[in-house]
């Protein structure tokens, strides 16, 4: 039994060293050493010496990432600028089976065998090598060195920290920068180093916890340096003053041929309008509007609630406006058009077994038929000359250009705002100017087939009747029609004349209508109050139309992501760096 115990405890000992240095990646990295050499062109010979310890089974090696693009900010004629950089790097070799491949604008490189794992505990030192190409910065004012010599995207401790930069000729050595920390700490006081004639040789302190650098944290060098200090740089070409050219002229003469398309193929023919005492061929009052506005909407539909009632289809019971009831009465006949159908058929759906339907059964549910309505009185006419359809494509075309233009300035250097501004300018208003001209041309694009303008001016002629016709003229036709104001009543809705249209009858004796039902009688002579018919009407209505649009509650939910920016040097903030981890 004491034998037993003593194995368990012995092999619950070795196992500490183990767990108390677990690694959340299953490695350290011991030793971190880096050789750069830079040369007048502007590139960096780098050499990587990372020697790992893995913790954990079945590793097989580590994937190194080094970014291939860059930003950072600088001044130039006293103002911050952002520099963009698109490096090359070249002459990769490692000493150990390795694959590359760019994934999410890092070079990756693959270090291990596939087919075999890495010993834990053991020591495995990886020799990487490449150039880092940066490249001219296209800054007139200077010239650096802003490199990350560790990035700080690694998913391991870094034990010990060494480098060593050569730079090709002399250099004020106190424009030397180091920083450490995780992305965008500015800390600058974990790096020893010294100046050897053209060298810089140093190394990183160790922290309280034993290590130089934690998970994620980096390295960053900028040393400052008198513009011309690199010569024959590679030439990284500055396309800002061409996009901003070739998109301005773009976006003119998609413009200009937006406004002679809208002229010839969008404007309205004018038509003189005769006035007319009733509806153009009987047409119900949804028709109406829809020819009217040119489009289909909910207070088309609304409006044939008093126009079926009128007709005898169904009775209004108003229970103190808000609360109201609809009963059906009798059948539609087969003449009436689909969209009517549907809004009959739909009102009714629930309807109790006296026909009578409540506030409460339509809400939140009548939008499907509300909707199939609407669909049904666009699809039922066809207003517009076909050639009106180029129009709205061509509007389309324009909103298009202009939110991908929108995206350009990612493409911009730092000359954009600095030497090319009036041109900036010039560019956001026309992508202002093409955003808002996609509303112009789609909302005044309203030309007519020949026919259609014709009908359209008989319906404006109908409307201008209720907007204007005068009371004596009224009297004159309810003498032959008694039942004018109900009939004209949904029209005057549709047409957002309904108080004009009420008003004009204040004078008029009119009787109760039969297809009504609520407080419409004086509580004291018992007589027929058309004040109080109007205002009930208007309150019923008003709730219908409310009731009729609505429908369930639908919640969603919005993010959003932010990044860091600044200027000046920072840990992470130059180019190369980027991280690794194990696989």
């Amino acid at each position: 039994m004491k034998k037993k115990l003593l194995i368990f405890v012995s092999f619950f000992l070795l196992l500490i060293p183990f767990t108390a240095k677990a690694s959340i990646d299953g490695f350290t990295i011991t030793n971190y050493d880096v050789n750069i050499i830079v040369s007048e062109k502007n590139t960096l010979d780098i050499t990587e010496k990372i020697t790992v310890v893995y913790d954990q089974l079945y590793k097989h090696g580590i994937i190194r990432e080094i970014p291939l693009k860059y930003k950072y900010s600088g001044t130039v004629n006293g103002k911050e600028v952002t520099v963009r950089q698109r490096p090359k790097i070249k002459n990769v070799t490692v000493d150990y089976d390795y694959s590359k491949s760019k994934e999410e604008e890092n070079l990756n490189l693959k270090i291990g065998k596939s087919y075999e794992y890495c010993e834990v505990g053991k020591e495995y030192t990886y020799t990487i090598k490449y150039t880092y190409d940066f490249g001219d910065d296209n800054i007139e004012d200077y010239d650096m060195v802003y490199f990350n010599i560790i990035g700080t995207d690694w998913t391991a401790k870094i034990e010990n920290v060494s480098f060593s930069i050569t730079m090709p000729k002399d250099f004020d050595s106190n424009k030397i920068n180091f920083t450490t920390g995780y992305y965008g700490n500015a800390y600058n006081k974990a790096a020893n180093y010294t100046v050897e004639g053209n060298t810089i040789k140093g190394y990183l302190e160790e922290k309280f916890d034993g290590v130089a650098l934690n998970e994620r944290e980096g390295l960053t060098v900028k040393i400052e340096l008198p513009e011309g200090y690199f010569t024959h740089e590679r030439k990284n070409i500055d396309l800002t003053l061409p996009i901003l050219l070739g998109s301005i002229s773009l976006m003119l003469l998609a413009l200009l041929n937006g406004f002679r398309i809208f002229i010839k193929n969008g404007l309205r023919r004018k038509t003189v309008s005769v006035v007319q005492y009733s509806a153009p061929d009987g047409m119900d009052p949804a028709m109406c509007g829809y020819i009217y506005n040119g489009y289909a909407k909910g207070d088309h539909i609304v409006s044939l609630i008093t126009y079926l009632a009128t007709k005898g289809y169904l009775k209004i019971i108003d229970d103190k406006g808000s609360k109201f009831k609809l009963q059906y009465l009798k059948p539609l006949d087969g003449n009436e058009p689909n969209y009517i159908v549907t809004t009959y058929n739909g009102l009714f759906k629930k309807a109790n077994e006296e026909g009578i339907v409540t506030k409460k059964d339509l809400t939140n549910k009548f939008y499907t038929s509300l909707n199939k309505a609407i669909s049904q009185l666009t699809k039922s006419r066809k207003l517009y000359d076909p050639k009106r359809d180029g129009v709205i494509a061509y509007s389309i075309f324009l909103l298009i250009i202009s939110f991908m233009c929108s995206f350009l300035p990612a493409f911009f250097t730092y000359r954009a705002t600095l030497f090319y501004r009036p041109l900036l300018i010039v560019f956001i208003l026309t992508i202002v100017v093409s955003a808002i001209s996609y509303i112009i041309f789609a909302a005044l694009s309203k030309k007519r087939t020949e026919d259609e303008e014709k009908v359209y001016a008989n319906v404006a002629g109908f409307r201008e009747f209720i907007d204007k016709v005068d009371v004596e003229k009224i009297n004159t036709l309810v003498e032959d029609d008694p039942e004018l104001f109900y009939k004209v009543l949904p029209y005057a809705y549709v047409f957002n004349l309904t108080n004009k249209w009420i008003k004009k009858f204040e004078s008029i004796k009119l009787q109760p209508p039969k297809w009504y039902e609520g407080n419409i009688y004086d509580v004291n002579t018992g007589k027929f109050r058309y004040d109080k018919l109007t205002s009930g009407l208007n309150s019923v209505t008003a709730s219908a139309k409310t009731t009729m649009s609505s429908r369930p509650y639908e919640s969603y939910s919005s993010g959003g992501h932010g990044g860091f920016s600044g200027g000046g040097g920072f840990s992470g903030g130059g180019g190369g760096g980027g991280g690794g981890h194990s696989w």
